[in-house]
């Protein structure tokens, strides 16, 4: 694992000091200079059909199992150690429409602050990613996580953290996520997140919002602290 006894405890230790210093020193916010943009992607619900090829196309570019026929699907579902993604159907006076749930790939990332080896990482593309060198189980990330995204391996011998890592191997190849990049109807698109905030395609793109850990708000681009990666596009009401 990387980590022998004394340097756990000597980590704990820095960890103590650390925390009682303040929460500054743990993780301070990103400066409002950087010009770093993370890739995000792109989720059209409008578009969406349901047809749940990004679960197959994910499981196989992962190495997962196969995931359940619709017909076998009772209740919507949320992620779990053998798939990182998930289309969920939902019944509206309007008709069934259809959503996609998976790690929001946080700007200023819960589960990287809380965890004590650095395991979780906040890539300067984009994606958060785990390292299962570092990690020592304790599963922090997973209490922290407001999306409840990380999932635990119980079931293992070795277990892992699974989570949807925004196919990043792919994106460093300049490769799209394999959910975005076999959809049939394209309603989920790969790029710099900064531009799809400031420069939205489309008349219904006109309010952009992001899911933040407390409310759906607007985000304005000079201000993406406590926004995501997976941004979703709704008509303006205005």
């Amino acid at each position: 694992m990387g980590l022998n006894r004394r340097g756990f405890f000597k980590l704990l230790g820095v960890t103590g000091i650390t925390l009682a210093v303040g929460k500054d020193a743990v993780a301070a916010p990103r400066g409002k200079n950087n010009d770093v943009e993370f890739y995000g992607i792109l989720y059209d619900a409008a578009r969406c059909k349901g047809c749940r090829g990004c679960e197959f196309d994910c499981a196989d570019a992962h190495g997962l199992p196969e995931p359940l026929p619709t017909k076998e699907i009772q209740a919507n579902r949320k992620t779990s150690d053998t798939c990182n993604t998930v289309i969920n159907s939902y019944k509206t006076s309007k008709g069934e429409v259809f959503s996609k749930r998976q790690c929001m790939h946080c700007n200023e990332p819960a589960c990287v602050a809380a965890c004590l080896t650095q395991a979780m990482h906040k890539t300067t593309m984009g994606p958060v990613t785990w390292d299962g060198n570092k990690c020592m189980g304790c599963r922090y990330c997973m209490v922290s996580c407001p999306f409840d995204s990380p999932k635990f391996e119980y079931h293992s011998v070795n277990p892992k953290i699974q989570k949807c890592d925004m196919c990043f191997e792919r994106l460093k190849t300049g490769e799209p996520p394999a959910c975005a990049y076999n959809c049939p109807m394209k309603p989920c698109c790969t790029g710099n997140a900064g531009i799809f905030s400031m420069k939205p395609t489309g008349e219904f793109l006109k309010s952009l919002i992001c899911t933040s850990i407390k409310s759906m708000v607007n985000m304005p681009p000079a201000e993406p602290d406590g926004s995501t990666s997976l941004l979703f596009p709704l008509k303006s009401w205005g």
